[in-house]
């Protein structure tokens, strides 16, 4: 079973721009409602990054020639995202416990990290993201009742402020978790993209090469 673009990838950059600014007093009344609401202007910056950046890469790569050589690149660049992603992830639920809500300290963290998302996914993986993809496969049920168990044991034992928040980290990590598995056990396939750009290609060549039997048999 194959998507249009990894889980991963997809939860990443939704993190990345989720509601995450520092609020020194929010309305008591709306504590929770307030926070899950508030955006950061460096949020503007990532996204700004996202888009250039991205562009570039997909244009770098969409196009590459189709060889069993071509996949081995991505396939490296994704591991070192899925596992600095991963830790990020990890790191930014811990925060979540050891900070209260309007912690300066927890979002320069964040946001610092947040950064260095973007720049790695963005040229790492937006490679991977245009090129390939996994065979999707059974053990994405067990990996979204795990991911919602652990949500609801959050939200349980954490703070109202962090619900949205708790929810995004968790599908990154499960998400993430579960590509690198299929992605070791195996392997890697072409993406949807990456065919629909070799069939362009390859009904443009075969286009040319018609015009090109026409104009000789014309010259004759």
């Amino acid at each position: 079973m194959q998507y249009l673009a990894p889980f991963f990838y997809f939860f990443s950059n939704v993190a990345v721009l989720a509601p995450n600014t520092y609020t020194p007093s929010p309305p008591k009344t709306a504590v929770g409602w307030e926070f899950g609401r508030t955006f950061s202007y460096y949020q503007l910056v990532f996204l700004a990054i996202m888009v250039s950046m991205g562009i570039t890469r997909c244009l770098m790569t969409i196009e590459k020639e189709d060889t069993p050589e071509r996949r081995v690149r991505p396939k490296r660049h994704m591991t070192f995202c899925l596992v600095f992603g991963i830790g990020c992830a990890v790191v930014q639920l811990a925060m979540l416990f050891w900070f209260e809500p309007p912690s300066q300290i927890r979002y320069t963290i964040s946001t610092l990290l947040e950064f260095l998302q973007v720049l790695v996914f963005t040229w790492f993986g937006m490679e991977y993201c245009m090129t390939c993809s996994v065979e999707y496969n059974w053990l994405i049920i067990p990996t979204i009742i795990t991911c919602s168990l652990t949500y609801y044991g959050f939200k349980w034992i954490g703070r109202v402020e962090y619900y949205s928040l708790y929810l995004i980290w968790n599908m990154c990590i499960f998400s993430g978790l579960l590509e690198l598995w299929l992605m070791w056990r195996n392997g890697v396939v072409n993406s949807f993209i990456y065919d629909i750009s070799m069939d362009n290609v390859r009904n443009s060549d075969e286009d040319d090469d018609e015009r090109c039997i026409n104009c000789s048999k014309f010259d004759f």
